[in-house]
């Protein structure tokens, strides 16, 4: 799928996108417009996206009939695993370096974080992703029990591995970003450390020390009440993926069921906020 969006929009859109597809970037910027190219696996599923796409812009205030929005097909020319396997090793966080193409690099002091090419629902490049892994970082404590909620491959539940938590509950309503998070599990020795499953807030069971949520702003607009219900008293929420638009709303919505922003973090136009839940007292 290809499309012309206004600037402020692009990120976003390719944030909205990218985890349900093969691959989403940019490919330039000319008059205050970005040219993004979206990649599917089928015709079906590039044809939903651009349905999701039209939605968006709408919202936006964008005619979607002005963004020269299409959905053409390409060769299969295994251009995903080219991609991924000409990135370079990257450092990410404060000590972990990823490795697109699967192969380790040996970093003094830092984890590699291994991927599977050709297997895309994330690969740790993204701001909202570098914000996540690095309140984790911050904020985790050896032992805690903790969901990745909308996982994607499954890079943020390998950071909470290595931070120390005790229990990892990678989840996504994607089969096949639960299915690439395993293989992603399987390359980093991880596998039976973190359970991996297919669902929605509403699957999950309560009382978990922290939740890492990637996702958009409008998420957090709507499950604000579900996710304090999924936190122990006194635990940590980080919410990452809202744009400067909306981080307001979301601080309220957030506030509003209960929790409390203890913490900010900025990166590019992106925004993460920690919240506590406030600890009641009880055992």
């Amino acid at each position: 799928m290809r499309l012309q969006v206004p600037d402020p929009s692009s990120d976003e859109l390719l944030a909205l996108l990218s985890d349900r597809s093969l691959g989403a970037w940019s490919v330039g910027s000319e008059g205050g417009r970005a040219d993004l190219r979206i990649y599917f696996g089928t015709r079906e599923e590039a044809e939903r996206a651009r349905q999701e796409a039209q939605s968006y812009l709408s919202r936006a205030g964008a005619m979607p009939s002005a963004c020269d929005l299409s959905v053409l097909a390409v060769p299969d020319e295994h251009w995903l695993e080219r991609y991924q396997a000409a990135l370079q090793p990257f450092d990410f966080a404060g000590r972990f370096v990823v490795c697109p193409s699967g192969e380790t690099a040996l970093r003094e002091g830092r984890i590699p974080i291994r991927l599977v090419p050709g297997r895309a629902f994330g690969t740790g490049e993204h701001a909202t992703t570098r914000l996540c892994a690095e309140f984790l970082e911050r904020r985790m404590r050896p032992g805690q029990s903790w969901v990745d909620l909308g996982c994607g491959s499954g890079i943020l539940s390998l950071v909470a591995l290595h931070c120390g938590a005790g229990e990892i509950l990678a989840v996504d309503d994607d089969p096949d970003a639960v299915a690439v998070a395993r293989e992603v599990f399987e390359a980093n020795d991880a596998t039976g450390k973190i359970v991996v499953r297919c669902g929605t807030t509403a699957d999950l069971p309560d009382g978990r020390d922290g939740i890492v949520a990637n996702i958009l702003a409008p998420f957090f607009l709507q499950q604000a009440p579900a996710l304090i219900r999924l936190l122990k008293p006194g635990g940590t929420l980080v919410a990452s993926g809202i744009d400067a638009e909306h981080v307001d709303e979301v601080e309220a919505a957030l506030s509003a069921a209960g929790l409390s922003v203890v913490d900010r973090s900025v990166l590019e136009d992106w925004r993460a906020l920690a919240c506590l839940r406030p600890d009641d007292g009880s055992d």
